[in-house]
């Protein structure tokens, strides 16, 4: 579910919202700051909180190696972010995409204490029931969960990953002030040609996805059951009677991460075989399953002695979906046959373009000037990811962004060929993936498809025909019970309305104050008057009181409204 927090519930969110934007001017980002509004969380809550520390930053730091700093400084819900962000070439720049490709996840280690009680917390009270023995030493410490070499209560090796206690808290604190920073951005600059809003709410939902082991163990299971007849690509048995929301437990890989391959050392030959097996198996999880590991970097792929290859990892998988292939097949096809008008209407739907955009002649223009760019390109020179990441670069100016699922394909094989490249320079990616993309674009045009679509059309007319005139009476007898409603909504006066809401809000508290305070005065003044002692003297001081208290409640909202 999308996040939809109350903000401020506690001082705990304002003091997080003080720190990071501490960080930010620590780190010589304080005109970011300026420009979102966020520089009021800084001045007036600096003294009644820690103030940021003083830490001379070079001025060799470029704009973006800044922005990784900062993500890295302020902890696992942002380096996720960040990492989630390095994907998203259609909307920053590309200095800003390799920086934040270089986010590092690695955190102190928990000791074995910790893990201990979070495993008797897990497998009620008695985690030796279901574990043997587990080493102490970690293999690695993330910022969201450490793994362990572990022996099952059976003899069987295993690999155990634990997460990190009151994380599921510090990730939802943080996703609440990324969420509020993300509608002060959205309200400052609301043309951004993207919705930050919509970012922050599709992160949250990946990363509550990941928090989750058993959804990591159900996709290692599916993608090692489509792979089930396969010798040569391999993924990680799960064990289920040793695997809870909070700890997972898979079978023990034996092998080398690609990461750490010595490839000098490795023949051409086993290298041609560990590329050819990986590439296949990339490209059938994403073209032929339409469910692919999204995360395929070189330090979740292993390879073993027998140039097998193994994924780990499954926590971010992504679903293609066969309509969305479908209109990839469209793209493809209509840059190669000099079709613009293909290409146009598989974009329009691909991403839910509005129609006031499609019908832009220069829209029109900028997409035939750009398959005009392939004329005459045979199939085997494609470039899937280039094609894919160029073109919605270049519709960025029209505010369309690229869909999700989308995005996570063109990781992939930006991480495929990256890897590719590491391991066999001479590998010719785009002949591979020719027969690929020949049978995505067979599928999509062949007779069978284009019958079966012909059909669905008419079936969807048919029944949008027979059920028009109940539609019809609908419609009138709606107008005839007044349920009908005209709304008008303007765009781009948002500030300016927020702002006479909030004078026209603040005068009146004024004059409402005023009175009080005059009223109180004119009651003490009788007070002093009178014949006798009466209760005017307090009437009057607490109408006094109450106008003060007034006027200092209608100010401190003002620091926060959005």
């Amino acid at each position: 579910m999308p996040i939809s927090f109350p903000f401020f519930n506690t001082f705990r969110n304002i003091r997080r919202v003080s720190e990071i934007v501490g960080i930010l001017i620590r780190f010589g980002l304080g005109d970011f700051v300026r420009m979102f509004g966020l520089e009021r969380f800084y001045r007036r809550s600096r003294n009644l909180f820690s103030k940021p520390k003083a830490d001379n930053i070079s001025d060799n730091l470029t704009f973006a190696k800044r922005i990784r700093i900062v993500f890295e400084e302020l902890g696992p819900t942002f380096i996720k972010f960040g990492q989630i962000l390095s994907v998203r070439s259609d909307i920053l720049p590309s200095e800003m995409i390799q920086e934040l490709k270089l986010l590092q996840d690695q955190c102190v280690e928990l000791p074995f204490s910790k893990i201990e009680e979070i495993l008797q917390n897990n497998f009620q009270g008695d985690w030796k029931t279901v574990f043997r023995s587990i080493e102490e030493k970690p293999l690695a410490a993330g910022s969201i969960a450490q793994t362990h070499r572990t022996v099952l209560i059976d003899g069987t090796h295993a690999v155990i990953k634990i997460m990190r206690p009151n994380i599921q808290s510090i990730i939802n604190a943080d996703l609440e002030v990324l969420l509020f920073i993300a509608k002060q951005i959205e309200s400052y600059e609301p043309n951004l040609g993207f919705s930050p809003i919509s970012m922050v709410q599709e992160f949250s939902v990946q990363l509550f996805q990941e928090l989750d082991f058993q959804n990591e163990a159900q996709a290692t299971e599916r993608l090692g059951r489509l792979f089930a007849d396969s010798a040569t690509v391999h993924f990680p048995k799960v064990y289920w009677q040793a695997t809870t929301k909070e700890v997972l437990t898979i079978e023990e890989i034996h092998g080398n991460p690609i990461s750490r391959l010595d490839v000098n050392n490795i023949s051409e030959k086993d290298r041609q075989l560990i590329v050819d097996h990986l590439f296949h198996a990339v490209f059938r999880q994403c073209f032929e399953f339409g469910f692919f590991h999204a995360d395929p970097h070189p330090g979740n792929i292993f390879v073993n002695k027998d140039n097998v290859v193994i994924f780990i990892d499954c926590g971010l998988t992504c679903h293609l979906d066969r309509k969305t292939s479908d209109l990839l097949a469209g793209i493809f096809y209509g840059i190669v046959s000099d079709n613009p008008d293909r290409v146009l209407n598989s974009v329009v739907q691909l991403a839910d373009v509005k129609p006031v955009i499609a019908g832009r002649r220069d829209f029109y223009s900028d997409i035939s000037t750009y398959v005009a760019r392939f004329q005459s390109v045979p199939l085997n020179q494609l470039n899937i990811s280039r094609i894919l990441q160029d073109f919605f670069v270049k519709l960025r100016k029209y505010h369309i962004s690229c869909p999700s699922d989308i995005l996570f394909l063109i990781k992939t094989m930006s991480l495929l060929e990256g890897i590719i490249a590491s391991v066999l320079p001479d590998f010719n990616f785009v002949e591979h993936a020719k027969p690929y993309i020949f049978r995505l674009i067979q599928r999509r045009f062949s007779p069978r498809q284009i019958t079966r679509e012909l059909f669905q059309t008419l079936d969807s007319y048919s029944r949008f025909f027979a059920k028009f005139p109940d539609h019809i009476d609908q419609a009138f007898a709606m107008l005839k019970q007044g349920e009908t409603q005209l709304k008008l909504s303007h765009e781009g006066l948002e500030h300016l309305d927020r702002t006479i809401t909030w004078a026209s809000w603040r005068l009146a508290n004024m004059f409402f104050c005023c009175s009080l305070i005059l009223a109180g005065s004119i009651l003490i003044l009788a007070e002093c008057f009178a014949d006798q002692k009466s209760l005017l003297w307090e009437i009057g001081l607490a109408s006094i009181f109450l106008a003060l208290g007034l006027s200092l409640a209608s100010y401190f909202p003002v620091w926060f409204r959005k």
